[in-house]
């Protein structure tokens, strides 16, 4: 069953994160912070998505996104995990 489309306004601050299944390790070595912290980068270059803050940690990481229209979140968030993981 595919979960429900999420509603994302423009204009207002979102707090988002991605854990790995089970909790397992994401982030094993210092190099693969570095890669994702490329990868937010290049997803800023891409969509200009509003990047408040973000925390990395070795099991998942959190945002704080401010799209400026509404939609630009879930556009920003399936290029950033599907960038991430390839």
């Amino acid at each position: 069953m595919a979960r429900r489309l999420r509603v994302s306004s423009g204009g207002i601050a979102y707090h988002v994160l991605n854990r790995r299944v089970g909790r397992r390790e994401l982030f094993s070595q210092e190099a693969d912070y570095h890669a994702f912290e490329k990868v937010l980068s290049e997803a800023y270059d891409a969509s200009g998505m509003r990047l408040l803050s973000y925390c990395l940690m070795p099991n998942h990481w959190q945002l704080v996104l401010w799209p400026e229209r509404s939609g630009q979140l879930s556009t920003y968030m399936q290029w950033l995990t599907t960038t991430h993981t390839r």
